[in-house]
């Protein structure tokens, strides 16, 4: 049977409508496999042998809520697979996928779409050539121009996997994520897209591009792996970061990047290139602006280096004979650090640099392209302006410090130039350097302070200037000896004061300058001028100037003078020249010099005048004075003595610290009016010397024509009353560690008085002693049994011993005086007269004689009974001689005697030696006690009692046993010994044995005071001490007296002493007796103590008063035959000193003898300017005034007022002086002594 098409159509339908309603295919459906819902034709054909269904028109499958549309599809009876044609949609709740054709797997649930293919969703839609849809797993994959956008986003790739489930995407090829919002686009290989949280991560060669939409410029931004957020438009590229945009150029390990806000952050090691400035810092932030504009900032260790090529002069290598420079290429660096940094850029070109925060630049400074030196500057912000890619500007803020280094072939200055200022600023083409606000540049040993100081370094010249707004009276500030004043240019040169003015000129090349309205000082001299010429490093010119050393603005005194030359360190001319007091013009000169050298420095000494009764009139101190170098000078200085002549003085000195110091002085008269052509004169060497750590060597030699000489010539009282004069050289060495030591000495003493005739003829006196030489070598203090153990000792190892050797050798020259009587005959007129003619012989004898001795002593302190110190000791001696006497005897074993009843000696030259010993023993222990009374802040006392007991014996030397000692029989029979070392090198030998018993008792009291919860102090109260002996060889008296001594010092400003002395001993008929007595007496007596007080201190200082005889102080010249002027006044406001001193004799009870003396000293300052001193002396048993002097000084400011005067006693006068302060103007006085008045030094 043959069924037309409508038949088919209708079976086809009923069928379908069956199937509809069949339970199994509600099961199918609910099951979720695929199934044929509608087709407008069903057919069967057959493929490759293989038999396929095809449904045409308006075809309809579904798979649970999936419905799948086509116009033709071919599939297996099975539906295991399916080929979707023409207008493919499928479609379910969530998505649509549209295609050109589409194979579905059943059992994979897979649809693989091609041609045309769109996946749409509810948030997104994808593209692709050709599409893998897993319906079940909601897995799409876009293969060739896939593309997957949103509203927000495009991701275009060659392949893309979506997954809704993960609402993730991942993209592989050539793929790019573009943000619409902000116009950005990621390229990677590799690309993993979260969906869900907008989050991004790009792999395999990714980069970042975004676009300037108003100039097209391209920022690019590559690294291994770029990440990032779409909702929040931030981006993070890490590893091998590297951004590019126009000129720029940077990388880093890490770059975090916000589109909408143009910001790159720059993290690990990064570094930035714009043009030739390469910047670092710890973290870099970029923002990138509209119009190509761009910000570079750097947080914190910033650092900035632009390379820059320059031509440097150098001397030429082939041709090294000639001064001909070459120019080299050289590629330098210039650096900028800061804390931070910024960078501007305008145009791809950067405008502006700014460091901030203890910033600091190197930069070198060229002159077309030539090098001219590196500039170095540091401060707390320091900008640096561009134009044209070049510096133009650098601008540094806030404690601004500099220093220019010139090449050293460049021309123009040669030394570094070292600068600071609140403000610096740059002009680089200008070739200018401004420096405002406190402004200080130092040049060589020159420098400039002032408000502004702007720097030409085309010509070198510094030009000056002061704050224009402030008056200059304003803001000047002198600070002691400165003339540093705030805001005016001040110029300093080393070892000259400042010259100050209103504004000043300085060229670097020739080191002149000009200064207007200009102040400098000199010493203690100030000098002023209209203007101020510097003509070189020494000399200046001033115009309309004055000279004062008065520190006023408006001065008490000056010299006036319109023309001036300055000659540092040396003198100042002027001329004409006026002196003007309290502006009153008192005399005129046509010129005037002054000197103005600081600290030692050669001239001459003015002299002195005055007048004594034994000298007459007289000028002293007038001279040479040389400074020859920093370590040593010489002064040479003549006197004249109206009464005795000339006196020549000369002192040399010498000083190096830390190594030797000393003077060689000397003096010399030719003759004197009242003695014929006798040449007269003395030499003083001293000498210091350190010749190592361990050895030094000092000198003193004094040497004399005569006797006579310093109580002649000086009028020094302690020169004329000098008895003898001392010489030595003396060489010391010590060994450290060991104690050891060893000096050598040379010395001579000369008596002044061995040839004055007193007492009874013949006479004879020591004139000079000499000991040429003496050493001693002395081994210190060691253990005689040492143990290695030192935490246990024996008491064996307490055992000390030590060693010495000295020896010299000795010169005696002594001088006799004697008379002899020559009778004789003379012829008065023709007649003859007998008469005696006595005359005085004054001869010398020369002794010599020579001893070595040797010391040995043995002590060992011991601890017995835990609380007493026993110390035995043993003293050894041994003495060498090769002179000495042996007394004459006869064959009746008696002495022989001279004529005057001495016994006669015969002097042995042969060796000797006396060995003698000591041996004794201390013991001593410590008592305290301590109560504490209840007395406001005194807390507790303490006594510690120290007694000692002490016993000595040394032998009897003058016995048959030791042999030294000669025995014989006197004139009377009796027997005798003499010493044969009597008058020897080593004088007598002790001849009597000695055994004394010494005590004493100690006693200290201290206090502990309170002043506060926990701060205490202790404190001193007094002290009482007991000695006294026992000797037990004295035959008679063997207790000595006993000694007693109260001390206390506690009370601050005072002291007070008691000392008494007690005999045992009964007084009878005149004399001590033999008689004990239990109750001692009192034989002496003494109580001293003073008193000090003072008041608060003032204003008045003792260095504000210049003495008096400053010119003769031991500082300028010799000063052994100088008037010897009182000391000034202390600073106190006023202070007192008042001692008492009371002394008892009473060792004849019958015949007593007592002293009281009364002492004070007055010093106070009835004002700030006055200062006023009163000393007396008073013997209170006499009731008289020993001696007292009125002193009074007032400060003149510049000038000054002193009055000394003595009313009576040997001393009595007065001496009145008005002078200027000023050493250098020191002839500027008016003094009297002795009534005559003396003006302006004359």
């Amino acid at each position: 049977m043959i069924l037309t098409n409508s038949a088919k159509l209708t079976i086809l339908s009923s069928l379908g409508i069956l199937l509809l309603f069949n339970p199994l295919h509600a099961q199918n459906r609910s099951r979720g496999v695929l199934e044929l819902i509608h087709a407008d034709e069903l057919t069967t054909i057959r493929i490759k042998g293989k038999q396929y269904r095809k449904a045409s028109g308006d075809v309809l499958f579904r798979r649970g809520d999936t419905e799948m549309r086509s116009d033709f599809v071919e599939f297996l009876p099975n539906l295991n697979w399916a080929k979707f044609r023409g207008g493919v949609v499928i479609t379910d709740p969530n998505r649509k996928l549209t295609s050109s054709m589409v194979i579905y797997r059943t059992k994979e649930d897979l649809a693989i779409a091609y041609g045309n293919v769109v996946l749409t969703n509810l948030e997104n839609r994808m593209y692709a050539d050709s599409l893998y849809f897993y319906r079940k797993d909601k897995i799409s994959i876009g293969m060739g121009n896939a593309k997957l956008f949103s509203k927000d986003y495009e991701i275009y790739s060659d392949l893309i996997r979506y997954d809704e489930l993960n609402n993730s995407a991942k993209a592989t090829g050539n793929s790019i994520l573009l943000d619409i919002q902000e116009k950005t686009e990621l390229h990677a290989n590799i690309m993993d897209y979260f969906i869900g949280i907008d989050s991004v991560v790009a792999i395999s060669e990714p980069f970042l591009t975004k676009v300037d939409s108003a100039t097209g410029d391209t920022l690019f931004i590559r690294s291994e792996t770029i990440s990032g957020n779409t909702a929040s438009a931030i981006y993070y590229a890490r590893d091998s970061v590297k951004i590019d945009y126009l000129n720029l150029h940077a990388e880093s390990q890490v770059a975090v990047y916000s589109p909408s806000t143009g910001i790159i952050t720059l993290l690990e090691d990064p570094f930035v290139i714009q043009g030739e400035e390469k910047l670092t810092g710890d973290k870099i932030l970029m923002l990138l602006e509209d119009q190509g504009a761009t910000q570079i900032y750097v947080p914190s260790n910033a650092k900035t280096e632009s390379r820059q090529t320059v031509y440097v002069k150098r001397p030429s290598i082939a041709d090294t004979t000639s001064d001909v420079l070459v120019s080299e290429r050289k590629r330098v660096i210039n650096r900028l650090n800061g804390n931070t940094l910024r960078m501007y850029i305008e145009g791809n070109q950067v405008t502006r640099i700014v460091a901030g925060g203890m910033a600091s630049s190197d930069y070198f400074m060229t002159e077309d392209s030539i090098l001219q030196g590196l500039n170095k500057v540091s401060g707390d912000t320091i900008i640096i302006g561009f134009l044209d890619n070049e510096i133009r500007t650098i601008l540094v803020m806030g404690g601004a410090i500099g220093e220019f280094h010139p090449d050293k072939y460049a021309q123009g200055t040669d030394t570094t130039i070292n600068y600071k200022s609140g403000t610096i600023f740059y002009d680089i083409p200008g070739k200018t350097t401004l420096l405002k606000n406190k402004s200080t540049l130092k040049y060589q040993d020159v420098t400039l302070n002032a408000a502004e100081i702007n720097v030409n370094w085309t010509t070198s010249i510094l030009t000056a200037k002061s704050h224009s707004s402030i008056a200059p009276d304003s803001i000047r500030e002198i600070t002691g000896d400165s003339l540093l004043t705030i805001g005016l240019p001040e110029l300093i040169q080393k070892g000259s004061n400042p010259v100050t003015g209103t504004e000043m000129e300085y060229d670097l090349i020739t080191k002149r300058g000009k200064i207007k309205s200009g102040k400098t000082k000199f010493e203690d001299g100030y000098y002023t001028g209209e203007t101020i010429l510097r003509l070189g490093p020494d000399l200046m010119a001033v115009s309309d100037g004055f000279y004062t050393t008065c520190d006023l603005d408006h001065p008490h005194f000056f010299f006036k003078s319109k023309q001036m030359k300055l000659m540092i360190n040396n003198k100042v001319i002027a001329r004409p020249i006026i002196l003007y007091i309290s502006d009153v013009p008192l005399f005129a000169l046509p010129f005037g010099i002054f000197p103005n050298k600081g600290g030692r420095h050669s001239g001459l000494l003015l002299p002195s005048y005055g007048e004594t009764s034994r000298d007459g009139r007289y000028l002293r101190g007038g001279g040479l004075y040389w400074a020859g170098s920093k370590y040593h000078d010489a002064t040479l200085i003549v006197d004249f003595l109206d009464k005795r002549g000339l006196l020549f003085r000369g002192t040399s000195k010498y000083k190096k610290r830390y190594s030797l110091d000393g003077n060689l002085s000397g003096s010399l008269t030719p003759r004197s009016f009242d003695d014929n052509n006798s040449r007269r004169w003395d030499l003083n060497w001293n000498h210091r010397q350190t010749v190592s750590p361990t050895m030094n060597f000092n000198g003193r030699i004094r040497l004399v024509s005569d006797e006579r000489f310093y109580n002649d010539l000086s009028s020094n009282r302690n020169s004329r009353l000098e008895q003898q004069l001392l010489s030595n050289l003396t060489i010391a060495k010590k060994w450290d560690g060991s104690g050891n030591a060893l000096s050598l000495n040379l010395s001579r003493t000369e008596n002044l008085q061995s040839k004055n005739i007193s007492g009874n003829l013949p006479n004879s006196n020591l004139r000079v002693s000499e000991v040429l030489p003496s050493f001693n070598f002395r081994v210190g203090r060691k253990q005689l049994f040492k143990s290695s153990n030192t935490d246990d000792q024996r008491w064996f190892n307490s055992i000390y011993y030590s060693y010495s050797n000295n020896g010299n050798r000795k010169r005696l020259i002594t001088t006799i005086i004697d008379t002899i009587h020559i009778d004789t005959t003379i012829i008065d007129n023709g007649v003859s007269l007998d008469t005696t003619i006595i005359d005085t012989i004054i001869t010398e004898e020369v002794d010599i004689n020579q001893q070595l001795t040797h010391s040995i002593n043995l002590n060992s302190p011991q601890k017995v009974f835990k609380y007493f110190s026993l110390n035995p000791n043993i003293s050894y001696n041994e003495k060498w001689i090769d002179e000495w006497n042996e007394p004459q005897i006869d064959e009746n074993e008696r002495y022989l005697y001279d004529d005057n009843g001495e016994v006669l000696k015969v002097q042995r030259k042969s060796f000797k030696t006396r060995r003698t010993f000591s041996t004794g023993i201390n013991i001593s222990t410590k008592l305290y006690g301590n109560f504490t009374p209840d007395a406001g802040q005194l807390s507790s006392v303490r006594h510690v009692m120290t007694p000692s007991v002490s016993y000595r014996f040394t032998p009897d030397f003058s016995s048959d046993t030791y042999g030294y000692f000669a025995n014989g029989l006197t004139s009377s029979g009796k027997d005798s010994t003499i010493d044969y070392f009597a008058g020897s090198a080593i004088g007598t030998t002790p001849s009597r044995s000695t055994k004394i018993l010494t005590y004493s008792v100690k006693n200290t009291f201290q206090a502990k005071l309170n002043e506060g919860e926990e701060n205490e102090s202790k404190l001193e109260l007094f002290s009482l001490n007991f000695n006294g002996s026992y000797n037990y060889n004295a035959e008679v008296r063997p207790m000595k007296p006993l000694s007693a001594s109260l001390r206390t010092r506690f009370i601050p400003g005072s002291n007070f002493d008691i000392s008494t002395k007690y005999d045992f001993y009964k007084w009878r008929d005149g004399g001590v007796s033999e008689e004990f007595i239990s109750k001692p007496r009192l034989t002496s007596f003494s109580i001293r103590t003073s008193f000090s007080l003072r008041g608060e201190s003032t204003v008045i200082r003792d260095d504000q008063f210049t003495d008096a005889t400053d010119e003769y102080s031991s500082e300028n010249i010799d000063n052994r035959f100088d008037y010897v002027d009182l000391s000034g006044l202390s600073g106190e406001e006023w202070s007192s000193k008042i001692s008492l001193s009371y002394t008892l004799n009473k060792s004849d009870p019958d015949n007593p003898s007592k002293s009281f003396w009364f002492r004070g000293d007055l010093k106070f300052n009835p004002t700030k300017d006055w200062a006023v001193g009163y000393n007396y002396n008073l013997d209170l048993i006499k009731k008289t005034i020993t001696n007292h002097s009125v002193n009074i000084r007032r400060d003149l400011h510049c000038w000054q007022f002193s009055l000394n005067w003595t009313p009576s006693g040997p001393g009595a006068g007065y001496f009145l002086l008005i002078n200027v302060k000023s050493f250098n103007l020191k002839d500027l006085k008016i003094e009297e002594r002795g009534g005559r008045s003396s003006l302006f030094g004359r």
